[in-house]
């Protein structure tokens, strides 16, 4: 736990678990399909955060600290709402 890449990381994957836990949808229509991919995205990030935190997630390159940094700001600028990323994708 004491390379600095994989401390990075680990906090990145945390950004990116908060910040899909704690998004409201408030009056917009549920999807079942933008759920389930939210709820993919929380556990995969999540299971590499829980192996940062029991010691087998020993190192990260930094090529995937800048994807997930780019995939957090992202996700913030949207304001973890999954569906509208969806769509800024598909356009």
């Amino acid at each position: 736990m004491s390379d600095p890449s994989a401390t990075i990381n680990a906090q990145l994957y945390a950004g990116v678990v908060i910040t899909l836990m704690f998004y409201r949808r408030g009056d917009s229509r549920h999807r079942s399909w933008i759920s389930r991919l939210a709820w993919l995205i929380t556990v995969t990030y999540s299971a590499v955060l829980l192996a940062y935190l029991c010691g087998i997630y020993p190192y990260s390159s930094w090529a995937t600290i800048a994807a997930n940094i780019i995939f957090l700001s992202v996700l913030a600028a949207v304001k973890g709402n999954v569906a509208r990323l969806v769509n800024q994708l598909r356009h």
